[in-house]
């Protein structure tokens, strides 16, 4: 005689305590499969979100580099400037340093969005090289303007200009090494 025998019942004979057996085994391996699949369709979400925001982001990257280039179209003479016939005007001088401004913010904001992306920082230095005149020029742009923008656009600026990166608690830019002296990257 088997042991199920002995017990009183078996798992292949259609008694109650058979049926519930088979069916508790069977609500399990269904809570298993749906587990499963909600952490399936988790990740899928997950990833989908991913690709969105960072979809989104060269959307807006890519915004406001044409707005700038709209400014550009709007603006021929700022946009391919010759400063020294603008900076003795100061009413012309005045209106080119809203343009920069203007260069700045959107260059700014590609930075933050996509400043991993060497086609975007490559597109950021040769929009700020066209104006490296009045960027080098500490009389009319000083430290305090461009302080204002985060560090990833002064960096590019002084880059570019030759200018010195101002002392930011004690840390001066080094031109040789690229990056400041005394940080940690």
């Amino acid at each position: 005689m088997n042991i199920a025998g002995e017990i009183g019942h078996s798992l292949w004979e259609f008694s109650a305590e058979a049926v519930t057996a088979w069916a508790a085994a069977g609500a399990l391996l269904f809570a298993a499969i749906a587990a499963s699949a909600a952490a399936w369709a988790a990740c899928i979400a997950l990833r989908q979100m991913r690709e969105n925001r960072a979809i989104s982001q060269d959307a807006d990257a890519q915004e406001s580099y044409r707005s700038y280039l709209e400014a550009c179209v709007n603006n021929p003479e700022l946009a391919s400037p010759n400063y020294e016939k603008i900076k003795p005007d100061p009413q012309k001088r005045e209106k080119y340093n809203w343009f920069i401004c203007y260069l700045l913010s959107a260059s700014e904001k590609i930075l933050e969005i996509a400043g991993h992306d060497a086609e975007w920082v490559n597109a950021v230095k040769l929009n700020i090289g066209y104006h490296k005149d009045f960027l080098s020029d500490e009389t009319h742009c000083e430290d305090k303007q461009i302080e204002c923008y985060n560090v990833d656009l002064r960096k590019l600026i002084f880059e570019i200009t030759g200018r010195r990166l101002p002392e930011d608690n004690h840390r001066a830019w080094s031109k040789d090494k690229g990056e400041l002296a005394g940080s940690a990257q």
